[in-house]
């Protein structure tokens, strides 16, 4: 496969993969487990309960209380 070839296949990847992160991200607010959930995204990660438990924490801080005291409080 020539180096064109390829370059055009890793940006349709990331234009498809774009796409999937854009709609996910619009679920969230419906449905906060929207990233975690596909599978084709993350794996299994859905699947672990404590792992589910704090990224919804995680998220819910982000969204009431913003990045940077959100980071404090996991740092």
């Amino acid at each position: 496969m020539n180096d064109e070839l390829m370059e055009a296949q890793v940006i349709e990847t990331r234009v498809v993969c774009g796409r999937r992160l854009t709609r996910a991200a619009r679920r969230q607010c419906a449905n906060p487990t929207a990233f975690i959930a596909d599978r084709d995204l993350s794996v299994v990660l859905a699947d672990y309960e404590r792992l589910v438990t704090a990224y919804r924490s995680a998220l819910a801080s982000l969204h009431e209380r913003g990045a940077r005291t959100t980071l404090k409080s996991l740092v």
